[in-house]
């Protein structure tokens, strides 16, 4: 699988990037940690493969982000 992501540190604030998009994000104060490496209260952020099981939006800000399938949000 390909890498097609970058996180960016700036003044301390965290993006990511996924190829020419780029999100907010939130980085624990410990930093990056394998995901079989996480413990419980370690304040690291872990890395790995996520799906998304909710979705929230504010409707005053964007539209309703449309589905590709169910489930399946195409970024």
């Amino acid at each position: 699988m390909n890498k097609n992501w970058s996180l960016i540190n700036l003044n301390k604030k965290y993006f990511l990037r996924l190829g020419n998009k780029i999100f907010s994000c939130q980085i624990g104060s410990g930093g990056i940690v394998a995901e079989t490496k996480k413990k419980e209260g370690d304040k690291k952020t872990p890395t790995g493969k996520w799906y998304l099981e909710s979705l929230f939006y504010r409707s005053d800000r964007i539209p309703r982000p449309r589905l590709k399938k169910k489930g399946v949000l195409k970024i």
